[in-house]
């Protein structure tokens, strides 16, 4: 299971890396390497650098444990899904939002399609990164409580290492110093997305607590972020 989990994470950090070079490259705004490349790298770095031995790696990882990694990860997924297209169907009953499809129905075939894959893969990264490595770690030298709370955290504030609007970099080796500029907005312009991405790293972090595996994680987080790529495409909020 963990050499299957290796090659995923690998293979998955390949192709975001491909994208981030191709913004460098510039076929993508360079405002995208952050976001593209970052993460990958941070996971193949805990992976090559964590000092944990070999036989207690797939517990630290969350991949310890779970008897039927398949079904969590789909049932996590449909549970995803479920919540958040509730949510769009409650907000479209009240007026919030309506649906405004910018593609034909094949092209819109195609992207969910596309977007799926691209979830499961952010999903894989980012839950062996923050609900595996990093919430394992902090799980074994402070308790599950500080786990939970300091990983969401970090969780939260790590998407903000993107160049803010006001500060586009001015060319690619100057990216990262512009990633970090962007943390300034995090409770001035954006204090709603602060909240949100720690209630979301909190309701991932329990689920990895209470399954003690990152798999049914891993699921809700490809749900979630499957349906907010495809509602992009067709949904549109309501100017106040």
């Amino acid at each position: 299971l963990f050499r299957l989990f290796l090659a995923l994470t690998l293979a998955s950090a390949a192709v975001t890396l491909i994208a981030g070079i191709a913004a460098i490259a510039g076929a993508q705004e360079p405002d995208r390497i952050g976001r593209k490349g970052l993460v990958p790298l941070v996971v193949i770095c805990w992976l090559l650098v964590a000092r944990v031995p070999r036989t207690g790696l797939t517990k630290v990882l969350g991949l310890a444990g779970g008897r039927q990694p398949v079904r969590d990860i789909a049932g996590g997924l449909l549970c995803g899904v479920l919540s958040l297209v509730i949510l769009n169907g409650v907000l479209l009953l009240l007026g919030a939002r309506l649906i405004e499809p910018e593609l034909g129905p094949a092209m819109l075939l195609l992207k969910t399609v596309l977007y799926l894959l691209q979830a499961l893969a952010l999903a894989l990264l980012e839950e062996s990164l923050f609900r595996g490595l990093l919430h394992g770690r902090l799980r074994a030298t402070f308790g599950p409580t500080v786990a939970v709370i300091l990983g969401s955290t970090i969780f939260a504030v790590s998407h903000f290492l993107r160049p803010p609007k006001t500060r586009p970099p001015e060319a690619w080796w100057d990216t990262m110093p512009a990633c970090f500029a962007g943390l300034g907005e995090m409770f001035t312009l954006r204090w709603r997305e602060v909240v949100g991405l720690l209630l979301v790293g909190l309701i991932l972090a329990i689920v990895r607590e209470g399954r003690r595996t990152i798999f049914l994680a891993m699921g809700v987080h490809a749900g979630w972020v499957w349906v907010r790529f495809t509602s992009n495409k067709t949904l549109e909020d309501v100017d106040e």
